[in-house]
C-alpha cells in the first residue's frame, strides 16, 4: 500500500531499523566518518578497522546487461543484474577482492545465496580479480559465513544467474 498506492517509502519495523542502523555505523567507521568502531559492531573491530585502513568501498552499486557488460544503475535492459554491496575491498592490484554484507539478527542458510551473487558481480566488475572472499558477518552473533570463489567459478555462476534471472522476468 505504501510503496504502490501512496508511493511512499515503507515503514520499516524495529529490526529493520535497527540493521539499518548497525549497517550506517558500519558504514561511517570504514569510510572514517566516525572515531571508534561503534559498540553494535564490536564483534568485528578488527575486520573494521582493516577494512577501513585498506580504504574499502561502502555502498558499491554494480549494474551489468544481459551480455554481462557493466551497465548503469538505471539502465533499461530486457536482463540487468544489479548488486549492491555493503563494502568491497580490493587487494593485489585487483587481483583480490573481499566483499561483506552486515547482518544482524540470526545467521540464516537462506542469505547464504548472496555470497555467489556478489562473488559473480565482483568477478564481472574486476575482470583481473582471480579470487573473491565472500562474506556475511552477523553483528548480533559475531558470527561469519565466509565462501571463495575463483575466476575459474565464473561461467558455472554467470549461468546459475543468468537462469535465476530468466525465471525472475517470466
Amino acid at each position: 500500500y505504501f510503496k504502490h498506492i501512496m508511493k511512499m517509502k515503507e515503514p520499516g519495523n524495529k529490526h529493520t531499523l535497527r540493521g539499518t542502523e548497525v549497517h550506517k555505523q558500519a558504514q561511517d567507521y570504514v569510510e572514517g566518518k566516525l572515531a571508534a568502531v561503534p559498540a553494535a559492531c564490536s564483534k568485528f573491530a578488527a575486520e573494521l578497522t582493516k577494512l577501513r585502513k585498506d580504504k574499502a568501498l561502502c555502498e558499491t552499486e554494480w549494474a551489468f546487461g544481459p551480455d554481462w557488460s557493466e551497465q548503469t544503475w538505471f539502465s533499461k535492459l530486457y536482463r540487468l543484474l544489479r548488486v549492491k554491496t555493503d563494502v568491497c575491498a580490493v587487494y593485489r592490484k585487483g587481483t583480490e577482492l573481499h566483499v561483506v554484507d552486515h547482518k544482524t539478527g540470526r545467521t540464516n542458510p537462506d542469505h547464504e545465496e548472496q555470497l555467489s551473487l556478489y562473488a559473480t558481480a565482483a568477478l564481472v566488475k574486476y575482470p583481473a580479480a582471480k579470487k573473491v572472499l565472500t562474506e556475511l558477518w552477523y553483528h548480533d552473533s559475531g558470527e561469519k559465513v565466509s565462501q571463495e570463489f575463483t575466476r575459474e567459478d565464473l561461467p558455472g555462476l554467470k549461468k546459475y544467474w543468468e537462469e535465476t534471472t530468466d525465471e525472475m522476468c517470466i
